[in-house]
């Protein structure tokens, strides 16, 4: 059951910041399950048909769900393209920049569709299932791509697991604590990762969040070595 997978993640990461794009073995897809959670959290709050229910919101919170990972932004998102179209931005980026290693806050969003191009590839060669393919490996490489990048660049060398933390904590919805890590409040008094069931007012839903809480010191003791 993937909420006993989510229980797995949280036991190994302090926290229950799932990347989309998690491919762990025997948890590959939880990233994608957890999208679908907070969307139906998100129509459950709007009043519309979802199969999320108060029962189980309520076990989310009690394990530490993290509801809302985005700062709220005034910027336009950047537009749907498809893969051709940004591969050709890719191409006007290099004859401008001289390179392809675009950083992953480039505005417009084609840094964040190298930074994808790289998963999917390492996907693709671990023959893990992928929207990469082989004309598409092709095509990158006549134009230089590299799909690992050098060791110079920090973000890249981190995991989906840590941006995705950091992304969270950034926006405000996550802390770290003696514990480990803990679903907070965005700046201004908004719940972001605690929200209220529907019917609670002012009360809330968060109930109890004692369950599940492991964090970095749950390490077990050292074996004492016999002579």
């Amino acid at each position: 059951e993937r909420f006993e997978q989510l229980k797995t993640f949280k036991a190994l990461h302090g926290h229950c910041i799932v990347p989309r794009n998690y491919d762990e073995e025997s948890m590959e897809g939880l990233g994608k399950w957890i999208a679908q959670q907070r969307h139906a959290y998100r129509l459950l709050q709007d009043g519309k048909p979802t199969t999320m229910t108060p029962e189980r919101v309520q076990q989310f919170n009690d394990l530490g769900m993290v509801w809302s990972i985005l700062k709220q932004s005034t910027k336009p998102r950047a537009e749907r393209k498809s893969w051709q179209e940004r591969f050709e931005e890719l191409i006007a980026y290099k004859e401008e920049k001289g390179t392809t290693n675009v950083p992953q806050t480039y505005p417009g969003g084609l840094g964040n569709f190298v930074h994808q191009q790289r998963t999917e590839y390492h996907k693709f060669k671990g023959g893990k299932k992928s929207m990469m393919n082989a004309e598409k490996v092709k095509k990158l490489k006549g134009i230089g791509f590299m799909f690992s990048v050098k060791k110079g660049s920090r973000r890249e060398n981190k995991s989906d697991v840590d941006i995705a933390v950091d992304r969270a904590k950034k926006a405000g919805a996550l802390a770290k604590t003696s514990s480990g890590y803990e679903p907070t409040t965005a700046p201004g008094g908004d719940p972001m990762a605690m929200p209220p069931l529907p019917g609670d007012g002012a009360t809330g839903g968060s109930g109890k969040r004692e369950m599940g809480r492991l964090g970095p010191s749950t390490r077990a003791p050292k074996k004492t070595r016999l002579l």
